[in-house]
């Protein structure tokens, strides 16, 4: 429920493209933040005014991790896993986009480069959570040890130390106990 999915394939365009037909993305969503800036490099811009509650925060998270660990249990990679590829609303819930650099790993992809794969993109969700605690008010995640430790682990520079999507799925869930 949190991707943004095809409805079908288009076809008989009069030009010939190719194309899908997307479910209407009701006007509640929003962009979470613009792509990197030229000054921010690597980083997506986020509106100055940007802020969560920690309820909120929690929730799009969890969505995120949820519909990662979707794509990769079915052996896909989004590849752009960042906050300019999500809409969401006020109360948290969002929804994952722009599939333009995902990957259909192949089924007899070995576990190893398949958690490879992996690893990569919670390195990004560790990157997301970041940004996201900053923008928390009160900075209510910073005080949690359950969220720093998930936050560090999916950021570890030895990437086979990050955790898997469904640890962090778990982990978040017990952050909100």
């Amino acid at each position: 429920r949190h991707l943004l999915s095809a409805l079908g394939r288009l076809t008989g365009h009069p030009s010939g493209l190719p194309g899908l037909v997307m479910a209407r993305v009701p006007a509640s969503y929003c962009s979470l933040a613009g792509p990197p800036s030229l000054e921010s490099c690597t980083r997506d811009v986020y509106a100055p005014h940007t802020a969560f509650t920690w309820p909120v925060a929690l929730r799009l998270l969890q969505g995120v991790a949820q519909a990662a660990l979707h794509l990769h249990q079915h052996g896909i990679t989004h590849g752009d896993l960042y906050a300019h590829n999500l809409l969401w609303r006020e109360d948290g819930e969002c929804r994952l986009g722009d599939f333009g650099a995902a990957t259909l790993l192949p089924a007899d992809l070995d576990a190893r480069t398949r958690r490879a794969f992996e690893q990569v993109e919670v390195l990004a969700f560790g990157h997301l959570m970041t940004e996201v605690a900053d923008r928390v008010e009160g900075h209510t995640p910073l005080t949690l040890p359950a969220w720093r430790q998930l936050c560090e682990a999916c950021q570890a520079d030895v990437p086979h130390e990050r955790p898997a999507w469904v640890d962090i799925v778990d982990g978040l869930a017990g952050c909100a106990r």
